[in-house]
C-alpha cells in the first residue's frame, strides 16, 4: 500500500466533511525538540465514515502548544475541534475549543497547537 502524505493547505483541505476531526479517537500525542525546533505529533483513529482509518498529523516549527489531562475528563474522544490557517500563516488546531467563532484563536481554547508547518500521513 502506498503511503499518502499531504502537506500544508492540502492537509487542511482534506480534513473536512466526513474526514473532519470530530468523533475521532486520539490515540497518541508526542512532543519532541531538535535544534530548537519543536514538533507535536497526533495520531487519530478516524470516524467510521472517513476515507481514512488512521492518520498522523505532524505540526513542525511549533510556536505554541498546551495540553491538559485530568483522569475525570474524557480526553481521548474528540467531540469539538478548530482547525484552520491563521491570518499570519500558522496552522492552528484545538481539540477542546472555546465556543464561539471557528476560525479565531481564543485564550480559552484547550488542547491546542499552533505551528508554521503541518503534514498529514495516512497510516
Amino acid at each position: 500500500m502506498d503511503m499518502k502524505i499531504f502537506f500544508g493547505n492540502d492537509a487542511l483541505d482534506i480534513l473536512i466533511n466526513e474526514n473532519c476531526l470530530l468523533d475521532v479517537m486520539l490515540e497518541k500525542i508526542e512532543v519532541s525538540e531538535s535544534d530548537n525546533i519543536v514538533i507535536v505529533i497526533f495520531e487519530f483513529k478516524m470516524r467510521p465514515k472517513s476515507d481514512f482509518e488512521k492518520i498522523r498529523l505532524i505540526f513542525s516549527r511549533v510556536e505554541e502548544y498546551g495540553f491538559y489531562y485530568d483522569k475525570n475528563f474524557l480526553f481521548k474522544t474528540v467531540t469539538e475541534s478548530k482547525f484552520f490557517k491563521t491570518l499570519e500563516g500558522n496552522y492552528y488546531l484545538s481539540l477542546d475549543p472555546f465556543f464561539g467563532e471557528h476560525n479565531v484563536i481564543s485564550d480559552k481554547d484547550a488542547n491546542f497547537v499552533k505551528s508554521q508547518k503541518i503534514e498529514m500521513i495516512v497510516i
